[in-house]
């Protein structure tokens, strides 16, 4: 089927085949979460990837009981540290994520509460609002530093 309009032609076509099994790659056993006001997380982060490398625009998230630590070394540009209060109860952790794909979910949930569900430090990542009516999910991978 096409379509043209002025200068401009449109093809398309129905292909056929089985859609991917997306439901493979989402996490499903994600016990442990991190409650973050979402405001807060958006600025400390931006103001630390300021510093983040430019080749991988990694940042870690250093968790610890009552409050999460970011930070990021970008060589000669030197290092960046925030730290904030959050609502995590576990056992010491550090994750790093490119911190462009935390902004980008950052940058649609505008305000209110957020949860980063994970499992360990080397599973995918759930990042969600806290408030439980999402109707979307946003998996991100975490990588090494």
């Amino acid at each position: 089927m096409f379509f043209s309009a002025g200068d401009s032609i449109v093809i398309t076509r129905l292909i056929s085949g089985q859609f991917p099994n997306y439901q493979a790659l989402l996490p499903q056993s994600n016990s442990i979460v991190l409650t973050l006001d979402a405001t807060a997380f958006r600025e400390a982060l931006a103001r630390v990837s300021l510093l983040a490398p430019a080749q991988s625009h990694g940042v870690c998230l250093a968790l610890e009981s009552g409050q999460l630590t970011i930070s990021t070394a970008g060589g000669d540009a030197g290092e960046a540290v925030e730290s904030m209060d959050a609502g995590y109860s576990g056992e010491p952790l550090r994750l790093a994520f490119n911190c462009l794909f935390l902004l980008d979910f950052l940058n649609v949930v505008k305000s209110g509460q957020v949860e980063i569900a994970f499992k360990d430090n080397q599973s995918a990542a759930e990042l969600r609002p806290a408030d439980h009516e999402y109707r979307w999910r946003f998996i991100v991978m975490p990588m090494r530093l």
